[in-house]
């Protein structure tokens, strides 16, 4: 058992575990049961004392806002990014004069911006034309 405000001793992939869980999701206590599969028996209150002071370390605190550095830098991926994205295509189309890559890259900003919405397929059963003509009218028509 680690004394008062003593140092756990950590590896690399020990590290790597524990964060990896927080990251996730976990709670400090369930990393430190993966990272640990023996503390699953211990006590529960032995278990938060211990992921507490894993979860202070420098160590695991870096490697922590690397994963969430990480994170970030993958979910910056925006309507704008994706939109640059296929103007950039279809410059690059026009250029070579790619008519088909032209297209697909113009239907691909107006389905991005919402000008085209792919058709879905939609039943209604009318047991009457006084039933229809009431659908007609709830649909404007």
């Amino acid at each position: 058992m680690l004394k008062n405000n003593a140092t756990p001793k950590t590896t690399d992939s020990r590290i790597d575990v524990f964060a990896r869980a927080i990251h996730s999701g976990k709670s400090q206590s369930e990393a430190y049961r993966i990272m640990h599969p023996s503390s699953r028996k211990w006590k529960d209150e032995t278990v938060y004392v211990k992921a507490s002071i894993w979860s202070k370390t420098d160590k695991v605190q870096d490697k922590i806002a690397e994963l969430r550095k990480s994170s970030a830098k993958r979910s910056e991926t925006t309507i704008d990014t994706i939109d640059m994205m296929h103007r950039a295509a279809f410059s690059v189309a026009k250029t070579e004069k790619q008519g088909g890559a032209m297209t697909q890259a113009a239907q691909n900003l107006a389905k991005l911006h919402g000008l085209i919405v792919d058709k879905s397929a939609s039943s209604v059963t009318v047991s009457s034309t006084e039933s229809l003509s009431e659908y007609m009218k709830s649909r404007g028509k």
